[in-house]
C-alpha cells in the first residue's frame, strides 16, 4: 500500500511477484506476474524481471502452456548470465530439466540439468532450493537404475529439508516415497512399506 501512495514502481513490482505465490486462483496469479513483468521492463530492471520470468515459467508449465514456459526461461537464461545470478541460472536448469523429463523423456539430459542446477544452488547456499533440485536428480538417477546413488541425494535432501522448516511438507512426502521407490527397486518390501507409511502419515 505504501509503495503504491509514493508511486514506487520498483517495489510494486517485487510485491506483486511475492503476492502471487499466494494466489486465491490461477488467473489472479497470472495477472499479477503480468504486471510485475510489464514493470519491470519498464525498469530495465534484469535482476527483477529474470526472477520474475522464473516464476512465470512454473506457472505456465501447470497449465501445460509450453510454448510461452520455454519463451519465458529462455528469456530468464539470457538475463541471468548477463546478471551472473546463480540462483537464476540454477532454476533456469532445473527448469530444463524438469521439460525433457517429462515431455522429451531424456533421462539422461535431465540429470545433466538437474546436476549442474544442484551445484549452482549449492555454491549459493540456497538450500531451500537446493533440497528441491537434489529431489528431482535423485527421481532421474532412480528411473535411470541408479538405486545407491538415488538414495544418497534422497537423504541429502531430507537433511537440508528439515533444516529448512519454510519448504513444504509435500516436499517431505516426496522424498520419503522417492526412498520407498528405491528400497522398493532394491527389493526390500518391508522398508519401501514403511516409508510410504510415513509419507501417508504427513497429511
Amino acid at each position: 500500500d505504501l509503495a503504491c501512495e509514493i508511486g514506487d514502481r520498483w517495489n510494486i513490482a517485487w510485491a506483486q511477484a511475492h503476492l502471487a505465490l499466494f494466489p486465491t486462483d490461477l488467473a489472479s496469479h497470472e495477472a499479477l506476474l503480468e504486471d510485475s513483468l510489464a514493470i519491470f521492463r519498464e525498469l530495465n530492471d534484469i535482476m527483477g524481471l529474470a526472477h520474475t520470468l522464473v516464476r512465470r515459467t512454473f506457472f505456465a508449465e501447470e497449465k501445460h502452456d509450453h510454448a510461452y514456459a520455454e519463451t519465458l526461461v529462455e528469456e530468464a537464461a539470457l538475463l541471468s548470465h548477463q546478471a551472473g545470478d546463480r540462483i537464476i541460472s540454477a532454476w533456469v536448469l532445473l527448469i530444463k530439466g524438469r521439460s525433457v523429463q517429462y515431455r522429451d523423456r531424456d533421462l539422461k539430459q535431465a540429470a545433466r540439468y538437474f546436476e549442474e542446477s544442484v551445484r549452482l544452488f549449492r555454491e549459493a547456499r540456497f538450500h531451500s532450493a537446493l533440497s528441491d533440485a537434489i529431489m528431482y536428480l535423485a527421481q532421474a538417477e532412480l528411473i535411470l537404475q541408479h538405486t545407491s546413488r538415488a538414495v544418497q541425494l534422497y537423504l541429502e535432501a531430507l537433511s537440508l529439508h528439515a533444516q529448512n522448516w519454510s519448504t513444504s511438507l509435500f516436499l517431505s512426502q516426496d522424498l520419503l516415497a522417492g526412498l520407498a521407490g528405491a528400497a522398493l527397486a532394491s527389493g526390500d518390501l518391508d522398508r519401501a512399506a514403511t516409508l510410504l507409511g510415513a509419507a501417508h502419515g504427513l497429511f
